[in-house]
Parts: structure tokens; C-alpha cells; sequence
């Protein structure tokens, strides 16, 4: 962790021997002091490898293994005051918070595509939006921002092996 900004907008970051820094000045008032807590309170999230709902920080989400058959994306949110907890997948059909908070780590940690990993020179048969052909591509100097639209797109070369 590099830096964080609590809710308040004032910025923590940690110091290699292990103190933090606030930038702003060091007198700990109670925002300082809230920015202080939330620092601690997501370094802690980090560490442990949950994601807190920023619309709800009392809802914690942490990844589970892949869905059989079908490899469907799983969660477990959990209400940390009362511990209860629900196990869901992308795309489920739960409604109230504990779905709120779930679709909200979804959309903040979107399943990376196939091509997120391309190198320069690299081919894909892409579709484009409005398209159902596939077109061969070599990609230039990485992943086009602007290629982003695709409806899908996968590598001919070079050959990756399963």
C-alpha cells in the first residue's frame, strides 16, 4: 500500500520504518484521527484479503474459489457487525445489501479478458460490436485502450498451450 485516502480526503501513507506520514500537517485532530483509523482498517483489509463496500464498510467481501460447472465467479459478504453471511455468485439472484455489496466488489474487480495480457506483435481473431465476423488483428504496442469495445477476441499466435 502505496497511499490511502480516507473518506475525509486526507491522505496517509506508511514509511519504510514502519511509521505513517499524513499529508497535511501532524496535528492528530479527530479527522486526522478518522483518516488514522480508516488507514489502519484497510492496511488490515489488504493483509486479511478483503475488500470493504465503500458505500457500507460494515459489508466485507472476500473471493472463493470458482462455481462448478460453470466457473461462475463466488464470493462470501459478510455483515461484520453480526457476522452473518452470504455466499453468492456473479450474476445471482439475491436481493438487499449483502447483493449490493457483492455486485459492487464485482464491479470493482472486473474478470480479466484474454486479451489484458497481449504483447506486441501478438494476433487475435476479434469480433467487433455490430459484427459477427472475425477479424485477424496484430496487436501494436500492447492492448488499444480504444479496442476496450470488443465483443470478444482470442489469441492465434503466438499458440498458447492449455
Amino acid at each position: 500500500m502505496n497511499y490511502f485516502t480516507a473518506s475525509n480526503g486526507i491522505v496517509v501513507s506508511p514509511q519504510p520504518q514502519g511509521g505513517v506520514y499524513i499529508r497535511d500537517d501532524c496535528r492528530a485532530d479527530s479527522d486526522r484521527a478518522q483518516a488514522l483509523r480508516e488507514f489502519f482498517q484497510a492496511e488490515a483489509d489488504e493483509r486479511l484479503g478483503r475488500w470493504r463496500w465503500p458505500e457500507n464498510p460494515d459489508y466485507v467481501v472476500y473471493r472463493r474459489e470458482a462455481y462448478p460447472p460453470v466457473n461462475a465467479r463466488r464470493v462470501r459478504v459478510i455483515l461484520e457487525p453480526t457476522g452473518d453471511f452470504v455466499d453468492t455468485v456473479e450474476g445471482s439472484k439475491i436481493d438487499g445489501p449483502f447483493k449490493d455489496a457483492a455486485r459492487a466488489y464485482f464491479d470493482a474487480h472486473p474478470e480479466p479478458k484474454p486479451w489484458h495480457d497481449a504483447e506486441p506483435g501478438d494476433v487475435f481473431l476479434v469480433t467487433w460490436p455490430g459484427s459477427e465476423r472475425e477479424e485477424a488483428v496484430i496487436v501494436p504496442g500492447g492492448w488499444p485502450e480504444a479496442w476496450e469495445c470488443v465483443t470478444s477476441a482470442r489469441r492465434i499466435w503466438p499458440v498458447v498451450s492449455a
